[in-house]
């Protein structure tokens, strides 16, 4: 699990799944995937996600460095 200077990663996002709500791994993975993976089309479509409670994301252009 991740701690001071660490990251939360899909795994740990997986694993805290499995535990809260007594799925298989396979099953949290496929949740995890999903979810990711309309997360990314959306925005790819140029449309922002807000998930209310928790933070909106979009994608922003930055220059090459």
């Amino acid at each position: 699990m991740a701690g001071k200077n660490q990251s939360f990663t899909r795994g740990d996002l997986i694993d805290k799944i499995c535990s809260k709500e007594k799925v298989t791994k396979k099953v949290a993975q496929n949740v995890v995937d999903a979810f990711l993976s309309a997360m990314k089309e959306t925005l790819q479509d140029g449309v922002n996600v807000e998930l209310r409670g928790f933070g909106t994301f979009a994608l922003r252009v930055r220059p090459a460095r």
